[in-house]
């Protein structure tokens, strides 16, 4: 431990509260985005069901879907590199709230989630309260599955533009 002067405790304390806070405005710009993309999606989804309904031209409905599913894939490509960095901010945020920390008696809040959440380790508390020990199924980060997301609505919107490039290849040949 290290012998720190009044000053030196006050000022990481003041730094730890600031990276507390940064970490749970990073956290919640997170939900907020994959709210808004996933809202925006959904808008597309809708729009191109309404295109569809309309009962145009089978090339029109190719050339619309198209044009749709190529705007879904970028913005979901968008969506996962926002993601991806996303995450590395909350997880520089954890390290500097661990390493703020070590210096500091009585803290352990970062340290404790990292040994129990991330190296799966159990964690004992004094008692009545006990032993926390991660279960098996949710060692996997909740921001790994959430990075499937876009992907999985990627996913969609591929299988999309392959419908809609076949409507465009195909149309001349199809029935009116």
């Amino acid at each position: 431990m290290h012998n720190l002067t009044e000053l030196e405790q006050s000022r990481l304390l003041a730094e730890y509260q600031a990276n507390v806070n940064l970490w749970q405005h990073d956290d919640t710009l997170r939900q907020q985005r994959a709210g808004n993309f996933l809202s925006v999606n959904t808008v597309l989804v809708a729009a191109l069901g309404v295109v569809t309904s309309l009962n145009p031209p089978v090339q029109y409905i190719g050339g619309v879907g198209l044009l749709f599913a190529a705007f879904g894939l970028l913005l979901c490509i968008m969506w996962h590199r926002v993601q991806v960095r996303n995450a590395e901010y909350i997880r520089f945020r954890r390290f500097q709230l661990r390493s703020i920390e070590s210096k500091l008696p009585g803290l352990s809040t970062f340290q404790n989630t990292f040994t129990a959440f991330y190296q799966a380790q159990p964690l004992s508390f004094e008692p009545p309260i006990g032993e926390f020990a991660l279960s098996p199924a949710a060692r996997k980060r909740s921001t790994l599955s959430e990075g499937l997301l876009p992907s999985l609505v990627g996913g969609f919107w591929l299988v999309a533009a392959v419908v809609a490039a076949i409507l465009l290849i195909a149309a001349p040949n199809l029935p009116l």
